[in-house]
């Protein structure tokens, strides 16, 4: 039976704080602002939803939480943490050659193409033995909304003594139709059931990205609050809106034309001066947007009325690029520089030779 006297309830919830108090339970750090200052990071139950424009860095920033979140140094708890990735636009190899990109700081080409040196097959090894304690898992098949629900139960169930099961979605809109050309409904019935599950296991946590709609194409100009993502130019809004604890968008302005993002006052936005362009006569600023990427924040259910809803990085660009810019400091840190490594441990698994036979050996 679904209902519960309140008592029963409310003495679980207060059980719940006592292990938190206690240190029994942690606040799962993220290293994002946005998703820490309120608890201090995520709880059990918690639904993000990350938004964004094709090329507007939301798979890459999923994937940089998920490395922060299962890196020991950051939450003690992690090695009882597991991860299923349901990655429907990225390919695994897509995502490790980004990561080797910044470990060997090596095009992405060279890695693909050439050899690595005995000092490169070192770090790799390192690397591969750091993503295959047995925490991460993959799904990479579209699925319907039905097959969705049953099969991240069954995970779900399976990993009930986990302090925390983190889901993602990357992302909604390209699970498989529950009917010919019903995007919409797949995505609401995607997002019923994840509602479902979150509420069914007190230990899950569910990360969705989603695509923004055209309207935010209609609305490309420098110094011009409209050109700020809002809430409607997020794919199925409403019902993101709904469900969502926190709700961002990862942004790069640049990327569709905009030199000069927005027209903010200078003092609200204090925090974030080293990005200002030329301030105006009533003390208005637009944000400079070359090698920047911009997090628009939307929700954070359980804020204050008023909170920080814009924060900025500065990502690694070519000088070349710089230069055409005409951009005289050249004194940008890649933020990848900043996300540590996960501090994963190596299993006997050796996708190179034969899996049946237990040795220990790496790729290179």
């Amino acid at each position: 039976m679904a209902i519960k006297p309140f008592k029963e309830v409310a003495k679980e919830s207060f059980q719940t704080l006592k292990k938190y108090q206690s240190g029994e339970l942690l606040p799962i750090v993220t290293g994002r602002p946005w998703l820490d200052d309120v608890f201090g990071g995520l709880l059990p139950q918690d639904i993000v939803v990350i938004a964004g424009a094709s090329g507007g860095g939301k798979s890459f920033e999923l994937q940089r939480i998920k490395n922060f979140i299962m890196e020991v140094d950051n939450n003690p708890q992690a090695e009882e943490f597991v991860w299923l990735e349901h990655s429907l636009e990225m390919r695994l190899l897509s995502n490790m050659i980004r990561d080797l990109n910044k470990k060997l700081d090596k095009p992405k080409r060279d890695i693909l193409t050439k050899e690595f040196t005995e000092e490169e097959k070192q770090l790799v090894n390192d690397y591969y033995t750091k993503i295959v304690d047995g925490r991460l898992f993959l799904e990479e098949e579209a699925v319907t909304p039905e097959e969705f629900e049953t099969n991240t139960r069954e995970f779900l169930k399976k990993h009930v003594d986990k302090k925390a099961v983190f889901v993602s979605v990357d992302h909604i809109a390209l699970q498989k139709n529950k009917k010919s050309g019903d995007k919409k409904a797949t995505v609401d019935d995607i997002v019923e059931a994840v509602n479902r599950l979150k509420k069914e296991f007190p230990n899950a946590i569910f990360i969705i990205l989603s695509q923004l709609n055209r309207e935010i194409l209609k609305r490309i100009k420098d110094k011009d609050m409209m050109a700020m993502p809002n809430r409607g130019d997020v794919f199925q809004s409403d019902t993101m809106f709904h469900i969502a604890d926190y709700l961002y968008i990862s942004h790069n302005p640049n990327r569709l034309g905009i030199n000069e993002f927005l027209k903010v006052n200078a003092e609200i936005y204090d925090y974030l001066e080293e990005h200002f362009g030329e301030r105006d006569t009533r003390g208005r600023v637009s944000f400079e947007t070359l090698g920047k990427i911009f997090y628009i924040i939307l929700k954070i259910r359980e804020a204050e009325v008023f909170f920080r809803d814009i924060y900025v990085e500065d990502i690694d660009i070519p000088e070349r690029v710089r230069n055409a810019h005409r951009i005289e400091n050249s004194d940008v840190t890649p933020i990848s520089n900043t996300i540590p490594e996960p501090d994963f441990q190596s299993n006997n698994f050796d996708p190179w030779g034969d899996n049946s036979s237990g040795d220990d050996s790496t790729p290179f």
